[in-house]
């Protein structure tokens, strides 16, 4: 008797290329999801930063005399929104954080230092995570001189 030669595929011809599918399709999921938390985190570091640099364009506008004398020091801003701007009626682009402005005259040479400081908390896939971002300037006396 002679045997029939099969046409079909046998269980483990069908399982590997599915197995090697699902890897691949789990892999470019995992990217999209990693991907979407580093553009949330992103958008509110800009959010951060505008906060932290329209903040020091307000303290520098005072002058140096106002500086000298800035109070309080520091000045926190507590549960502080920023509008993320993508959509007016969702706040999922808001951030909330923590402002805090210091001036100080570290080495005593008469010019101060501005240092404008955002904290916020941010969910991530592994938990809560905090973010700080800060800048700092100098600001110097103005001296007019004669020439």
């Amino acid at each position: 008797m002679k045997m029939k030669k099969s046409r079909g595929f046998t269980l483990i011809e069908v399982l590997v290329p599915i197995l090697i599918v699902v890897l691949a399709v789990i892999g470019l999921l995992t990217s999209f999801v990693m991907g979407r938390v580093h553009v949330a985190i992103s958008r509110h570091r800009i959010l951060a930063l505008n906060a932290i640099r329209g903040k020091l364009e307000e303290v520098k506008s005072l002058g140096y005399d106002a500086l000298n004398h800035y109070s309080p020091n520091p000045e926190t801003e507590s549960y502080l929104v920023l509008d993320g701007g993508q959509n007016e009626e969702s706040e999922t682009d808001d951030l909330t954080c923590t402002r805090t402005t210091q001036v100080t005259d570290n080495d005593g040479d008469g010019a101060l230092e501005v240092t404008v400081t955002v904290t916020w908390q941010e969910r991530v896939l592994s938990g809560d995570q905090i973010y700080t971002e800060n800048l700092y300037t100098i600001v110097a006396p103005t001296r007019l001189t004669n020439r």
